[in-house]
């Protein structure tokens, strides 16, 4: 079998039908060819797809190098081409490859020539709490230029880059097709880091790089963080605060990062800004958008959440943050936050929940033992 690189990302957001995701035909901007209203509680930019008789929604996800579609969409698909050894967010998985067939988002027509992986995305779905039907990869995307709009929840597919003045950050592409970008860590550290659009972790260091300024003291660890692989099963990794993060002339402090088996950016840290992607011109440009200087409390309370078959259970906490000295523990099942019950809600949702602004009280309804209980965190300032 031949090995081609197909990352799907660790904590990849499942989406929410209930909003309204439409291809928007573009009023008074002749260089839009077709943008796309998103929803901003997802994590992640999604676009409605129809393919056959359906009509699903898929991400849009620079870290998968092809489209990939639910195991329950293959029938739509053509013949079998191959299977592939492909890396994902669970390891080294065989993947079954197909002939792709009319696929659209709003006028985009998609992979109607290139191979389609088959993956079944239904265990993710389950413990995210959410739908998801599939990917479109970079066989797709790297024809076009696209803006990132975070601040108007918007995507876009523009016919050439806008006028504005902005700084060119060189992309770079290897076989695998997934974009890379040279960024700085601390004052002199300079590392090439993939962009994933497909996940939300934010910004991953690989290992060896993460350790090192742990010891050097750029990064001051917080703890662990939970993430969703591929499979649905709860990934925990060590995450810390980095002094200082720099792409292009863009300079920010006191990130939350975490480790990783690769360099990686994300949504978390692609939202502080305007994105363009010239994946034609191989080039990428940032502007601050509103969030650019916004602190990141991911994690702020000292504990973590996932949905563990049913419950939504704590499990990971720091054993000198707020939360355990308010008398949270692991394994503690939560039932309420702040007084509203989390039925219907994604994991996404819960997790952006939890992170209240320095010096507020974040209430929770646990359960433990059979037994309930009220907890009360003041979140600390980390600003």
């Amino acid at each position: 079998m031949s090995r081609p690189f197909f990352l799907l990302t660790m904590s990849m957001i499942a989406l929410a039908f209930g909003a309204q995701l439409l291809a928007i035909e573009p009023q008074d901007d002749e260089n839009v060819i077709l943008e796309f209203a998103v929803n901003p509680n997802d994590g992640i930019f999604k676009l409605p797809v129809s393919i056959g008789e359906q009509r699903v929604l898929f991400a849009i996800d620079t870290g998968a190098s092809t489209m990939a579609v639910d195991s329950a969409l293959q029938p739509y698909l053509g013949e079998k081409i191959r299977d592939i050894d492909a890396l994902t967010s669970a390891g080294s998985k065989t993947i079954s490859t197909f002939r792709g067939i009319h696929a659209k988002a709003g006028r985009w027509n998609l992979s109607r020539r290139s191979e389609v992986a088959v993956i079944d995305f239904g265990p993710l779905s389950r413990t995210e709490r959410n739908e998801l039907k599939g990917v479109i990869g970079m066989t797709d995307l790297r024809w076009h230029i696209f803006e990132f709009d975070y601040d108007h929840n918007v995507i876009r597919i523009l016919k050439a880059l806008r006028t504005e003045p902005m700084q060119r950050i060189p992309l770079r592409y290897p076989p695998e097709l997934q974009p890379h970008v040279e960024c700085v860590i601390g004052e002199m550290l300079s590392e090439e880091f993939m962009i994933d659009t497909g996940g939300f972790e934010g910004i991953l260091i690989r290992s060896a790089v993460y350790d090192r300024l742990v010891d050097s003291g750029e990064i001051t660890s917080t703890g662990g963080r939970p993430g969703t692989d591929i499979d649905g099963r709860c990934v925990v990794v060590d995450c810390g605060r980095i002094k200082r993060f720099a792409i292009g002339h863009h300079v920010l402090r006191n990130l939350v990062v975490c480790r990783g088996k690769t360099n990686m950016l994300s949504q978390c840290f692609l939202n502080r800004f305007l994105v363009t992607f010239d994946f034609p011109k191989h080039a990428l440009y940032l502007q601050q958008g509103r969030r650019f200087n916004e602190p990141d409390r991911t994690g702020i309370a000292g504990f973590g959440v996932s949905f563990v078959q049913d419950d939504l259970q704590v499990v990971t906490i720091s054993e000198k943050g707020t939360a355990a000295q308010a008398g949270l523990k692991l394994n503690d099942v939560i039932e309420q936050i702040d007084d509203e019950n989390i039925v219907g809600k994604t994991l996404f949702q819960i997790r952006r929940a939890l992170e209240k602004a320095p010096s507020k009280a974040l209430s929770l309804r646990v359960r433990r033992d059979g037994n309930f209980r009220d907890i009360t965190i003041m979140v600390p300032n980390v600003e």
